[in-house]
């Protein structure tokens, strides 16, 4: 993708003040604003998306080495979210299935935090052949102003209860259960062929020419999350499109993080047009948020975007071309292979649910670390600045250059928390900091 250009801290005439306040490592997932939730009837494009069997990869660009690390996902420790299967008889016939559904269950248990209990209602049966499952959310709610006010954005439940939660204080069950209904955040639907699937608990023992029942339904689930966009190739106009809510059309909170490599958002292309068809299928679709670049090392993730759309597979996967077999991002990517145990849905994954909303466990290293504040920058005195010489700043652009070796913060850190003060504003102030 091309560097994002230069931007400068521009604001009309005022001065400026800066205190550093705490050390982060890498930026944390920050609570919606209070906003007005309603449940809404939206049909999503992949309500239940398919995992097929894998057909050959691409060959072109592949890492030679899948990247080595620390990985956030956590396999052990607390849980930070209730989870309800409700396992239908062929669940129930198939215990081993059954276990399989509830380890992957479990360990999204640990990594996804939420007040309100996550319902999923959990069905094993016989599905057209070449596919294996899938899992989508049962409903969405939609965010009244809140994150990208004044337009609206549909969440899917899940991911709405734990925000709603968040902002709450307590558990919110925006569709709760009643009488005829299990109010169910995630629908998830299996093949019950024992042929396809292993079951085992042992990664290494996945046999070659079958599929890890567990890593399937870890992916599954984490489209119910939230993993899934409503961008989609009408079959029969070939325009670009997104499907409507109740009373009108919502985009969903994936949608809104989606960018083409020029950095043009796809949702700035006219819903029912060529334009937004070629955002979607033209090999050069990124996702924009900063917790998922900052987990691809300061790459923005690349998003599955063939030339021809495939419904079930693409746009709400990751690049299988960045993210090949074999690499620990992988999961997420939109094709099963045979042999193959991925229980780890990566890094950037994690970054991705941090951008929607969802808070996760930290990247490796993102520790906050309280330091004790100092002033780094004050334009009115010349604090923080070459010369220690006064600036005041005007309409247009200011370039400042920090200098913080004296503020006490370590010299490998990542980011830090500032509190950011404009005083003595001659008019009308605009004050923007970048």
């Amino acid at each position: 993708m091309p560097a994002a250009p230069h931007r400068h801290l521009a604001l009309p005439t005022a001065v400026l003040t800066v205190l550093g306040l705490a050390l982060l490592a890498a930026p944390s997932a920050e609570a919606a604003p209070a906003a007005t939730w309603h449940a809404v009837v939206v049909e999503s494009p992949i309500h239940i998306p398919t995992v097929p069997a894998s057909p050959a990869r691409p060959t072109a660009a592949l890492r030679t080495k899948a990247p080595t690390g620390p990985r956030a996902f956590l396999t052990t420790g607390p849980t930070r979210s209730t989870w309800q299967v409700n396992y239908d008889a062929g669940f129930q016939a198939n215990p081993l299935a059954e276990a399989a559904f509830q380890r992957a269950v479990d360990l999204w248990s640990l990594n996804v935090t939420s007040k309100a209990t996550i319902i999923v209602n959990a069905s094993l049966k016989m599905l057209p052949a070449g596919q294996l499952g899938g899992a989508g959310p049962a409903g969405f709610a939609v965010n009244d102003g809140g994150v990208y006010s004044p337009a609206s954005t549909a969440y899917p439940d899940a991911l709405a209860n734990a925000i709603a939660s968040r902002q709450a204080g307590k558990p919110v069950d925006l569709d709760p259960p009643t009488a005829t209904s299990t109010g169910a955040d995630i629908n998830a639907v299996f093949s019950n062929d024992p042929t396809e699937f292993s079951y085992g608990t042992d990664p290494a023992t996945v046999p070659p020419t079958q599929y890890d029942f567990e890593s399937v339904v870890l992916h599954e689930l984490g489209h119910g999350l939230g993993f899934i966009g409503a961008v989609k190739v009408d079959p029969a106009t070939q325009v670009g499109t997104y499907d409507p809510g109740s009373p009108t059309p919502y985009p969903f909170i994936y949608d809104r993080l989606t960018e083409t490599g020029d950095g043009a958002a796809v949702l700035d292309r006219p819903r029912g047009s060529a334009a937004m068809r070629d955002a979607v299928t033209g090999n050069n679709l990124y996702w924009i948020g900063v917790h998922g670049a900052a987990a691809d090392r300061g790459r923005e993730p690349r998003l599955y975007a063939p030339s021809g759309w495939q419904d079930g597979s693409s746009y709400s996967h990751l690049s299988d071309v960045s993210y090949p077999s074999g690499d620990p991002d992988s999961l997420m990517t939109p094709f099963a292979e045979p042999g193959e145990a991925v229980r780890d849905p990566g890094n950037v994954m994690l970054g991705m649910f941090q951008d929607m909303g969802w808070q996760t466990p930290g990247l490796p290293g993102s520790r906050y670390t309280p330091v004790q504040p100092v002033r780094i920058l004050d334009t009115r005195d010349g604090t923080g600045q070459a010369g220690h010489q006064p600036v005041r700043l005007g309409v247009g652009s200011t370039d400042l250059n920090v200098e913080t070796r004296l503020s006490g913060v370590p010299s490998d850190a990542t980011a830090v928390v500032l509190n950011v003060t404009s005083e003595g504003a001659s008019a009308t102030t605009d004050l923007r900091v970048y």
